[in-house]
């Protein structure tokens, strides 16, 4: 057997290993996410790290959304701001992924404004 035969049967038994280890898992996930309306939420308890993985719906499911939260300076020494970012991804009409315009809150200093 050839180095090329010998390399494209492993690429190809890696391929399928995935597949039948990956599908299982996406599936497990889209169940649980049309089960859960609240979806799933990551690291909950601090507000400038928070994500959100949740199915949006109409009737019916019709799409994906992620919620993501960094870290952002304000404007006042100490002031502690958040960045959020939407991303959405949707099989409704066709499939599409669109990403909502970023915003930012300042959590502490009244007066504080995101850079």
């Amino acid at each position: 057997m050839s180095k090329k035969r010998v390399w494209s049967e492993r690429i190809g038994l890696g391929a399928v290993v995935g597949l039948a280890l990956g599908l299982p898992c996406v599936l497990g996930l889209a169940y649980y996410l049309a089960l859960t309306p609240e979806g799933i939420t990551f690291n909950g308890g601090d507000p400038q790290r928070v994500g959100r993985l949740w199915m949006t719906r109409d009737r019916r499911p019709t799409g994906i959304a992620l919620q993501t939260t960094d870290p952002a300076a304000g404007t006042e020494p100490g002031a502690l701001c958040a960045r959020t970012t939407f991303t959405y991804l949707s099989w409704a009409n066709r499939l599409s992924l669109t990403r909502e315009p970023q915003t930012c809150q300042c959590l502490t200093g009244a007066r504080a404004v995101c850079q």
